[in-house]
This record gives structure tokens, C-alpha cells and sequence, in this order.
């Protein structure tokens, strides 16, 4: 499982980055390429040692090659130790690396074309912010105000939702669920995902994906949007990903059809595997692994999804 913007924070992998030598080569030969394109170094601004992990890494550039480059290292890591992905499943901008990790695109040029999209969703839309919100979706239906200054970008279980908004309207959204006590948390990005205020990025978007060449995939690729899976994606498929409401729950029971399954998050912080508990079915014999957290286990929780997959080691 790949997640995407809003689950990013400073020094995420620091652990694993030190500690595994495979995850490390990945993340540099990542961060050299983006460096011969971007003029600067991504690993340096994401474990400034100044910085803290509770600081906003919202840089819509920035941060969506961070994502990338972090996914895309640990399953490559995860391969090294014959540990590869039978599907893939994705929300938002994790469609980068799903994709790549499905074999159909290639990464340096799926690499070129995020850092091309990610600029235009920069420079093409107004900044924008978005919610998670713990609540039933009835909350979101029920209130005309809630409607009128957001859209609802994603519902991830029965009582998890997410909305999207521009910022200048966020602080009055904000306030109208704190008078209700309705918990809420806002996300790390600066451009308001999944709604109508990306709109304006979606000619730049495909304009930056005019060299990607698709090839089929080498196993299913569920991203969350329209289609339940593809073996063969498509500019469109990705632009859905990151501009329709996510669809996890959806695509959860999708799997569940040929279930049990094991289902890895190779996410920055472990977002999907929490998600997972409340997406699964009750009788469900699936488990969930999270390897990236906010905590700082990385290298821990490596051996112990290594250890319940029996990879080598």
C-alpha cells in the first residue's frame, strides 16, 4: 500500500536510512537524479538536522519527490530480501510508486514527469489545505456549510473522512467543527487534493506526461479513484488519483473478494495500515503490516514484516 500527500513529515526513514544499506542506496540514487534536475537535494532538506518531525512539510515539489523517493526505496528493500507485492494499492500521489512498483512505468521517468506535475499543481493552483476529520460522513451532509467552502476529498471508513479546501477557508471550517466537537486534524499540504481547486494543474499535468511510455503491468493496480484495478494505467488514471475522492474503503473490499491477504504499507508513516483496521470486513482473516511511523521503529518493524512473510534476510 502507497500513500500520499498529507502523511509526509520531516526525517521520515531516518532510521532505516542509517541502519539498512540497501534502503540507503536507493534513497541516493533517487536524490542524484533529482539533483541533476532540480539543482538541489532532497534528502538534505528532508533530515535537515534542524528541522523537527513535527514541523509542516508541506512544499508541494518537495514533498511529493520525498514520497516518491521513500516508497519507491523501501519496496525496492522489501525486494531485496524477495519480499514483492503479488498487487498494489495506492491513494493520491502513492500512484506515482504503485505504478512503478507494478512495473508498468519506469521510475526514472515516472520521476521526471512527478517533478514536472508537482510543479504545475505549485504554480497552477491557489494554496489550498485540507481535514481529517473523525466523524461519520452524516456530519459533512448535514451541514450546508460545510458544503458551500469544501468537498469532500476522501472517506476512508465509517466514522474517517477527509475534506479539502482553500486555506482562506479552512480557519472558518475549523471553527464551525470545533463548535460542534467534532475532532479534526489538519494535513500537511498546501494545495487542496481531490477537489476542484486543482483543476487549473491538469494541463500542465498531462503536458508533463507526454514522454511517460506505459507498458502493461507486470500485477494489478488498484489507485483508489475510478477503476477497481488496471494492469495497465494511464495519465488519466493518475490524474484521477489525485483529483476524484479517494475510494480506500472501496478498493479494500475489491481485495477482500480473493482475501485473506497480507497487506504491507510501505507508506511514509503507517497511515494505511491504521485506515486497514476500519476498512477490513469483520470476519476478515487479512493482517497489516506497517514498516515507516512517526515513532521512529523503521528498522524494527523491517525484520518483523520480513519475519512474517518468511523472506530471506
Amino acid at each position: 500500500m502507497f500513500s500520499g500527500q498529507g502523511a509526509q513529515y520531516y526525517h521520515m526513514g531516518a532510521q532505516l536510512y542509517a541502519l539498512n544499506k540497501f534502503f540507503r542506496q536507493h534513497m541516493e540514487a533517487v536524490d542524484s537524479t533529482v539533483m541533476t534536475q532540480l539543482g538541489c537535494s532532497v534528502l538534505a532538506s528532508m533530515y535537515a538536522p534542524q528541522r523537527r518531525k513535527t514541523e509542516c512539510f508541506d512544499h508541494t515539489v518537495l514533498s511529493s519527490l520525498a514520497i516518491f523517493m521513500v516508497e519507491r526505496a523501501l519496496t525496492e528493500t522489501l525486494a531485496h530480501y524477495d519480499c514483492r507485492p503479488d498487487a498494489v494499492l495506492s491513494v493520491s500521489m502513492g500512484a506515482f510508486a504503485a505504478i512503478c512498483a507494478g512495473g508498468a512505468v519506469g521510475h526514472q521517468d515516472m520521476l521526471e514527469a512527478l517533478l514536472q506535475q508537482s510543479d504545475a499543481l505549485e504554480s497552477a493552483c491557489l494554496e489550498g489545505a485540507m481535514l481529517a476529520i473523525l466523524a461519520p460522513l452524516a456530519v459533512y451532509e448535514h451541514n450546508l456549510e460545510l458544503a458551500e467552502t469544501s468537498e469532500v476529498a476522501a472517506v476512508n471508513a465509517a466514522s474517517h473522512f477527509v475534506i479539502a479546501s482553500l486555506r482562506t477557508e479552512i480557519p472558518r471550517v475549523e471553527a464551525f467543527l470545533a463548535t460542534r466537537k467534532v475532532a479534526f486534524q489538519r494535513l500537511p499540504v498546501s494545495r487542496a487534493y481531490h477537489s476542484r481547486w486543482i483543476d487549473p494543474a491538469r494541463a500542465g499535468f498531462f503536458g508533463a506526461s507526454k514522454r511517460l511510455l506505459y507498458t502493461q503491468g507486470r500485477i494489478p493496480m488498484n489507485l483508489c479513484s475510478t477503476a477497481p484495478s488496471a494492469m495497465f494505467p494511464s495519465t488519466e488514471a493518475i490524474w484521477n488519483a489525485i483529483r476524484a475522492p479517494i475510494r480506500f474503503s472501496e478498493a479494500v473490499q475489491h481485495f477482500e473478494q480473493d482475501g485473506p491477504h497480507r497487506y504491507i504499507d510501505v507508506g511514509t508513516s503507517g497511515t494505511l495500515a491504521t485506515l486497514l483496521k476500519y476498512a477490513l470486513p469483520v470476519h476478515s482473516r487479512s493482517c497489516a503490516h506497517a514498516i515507516l511511523t512517526p515513532l521512529g521503529h523503521d528498522h524494527q518493524n523491517l525484520q518483523k514484516v520480513l519475519l512474517a512473510v518468511g523472506a530471506c534476510r
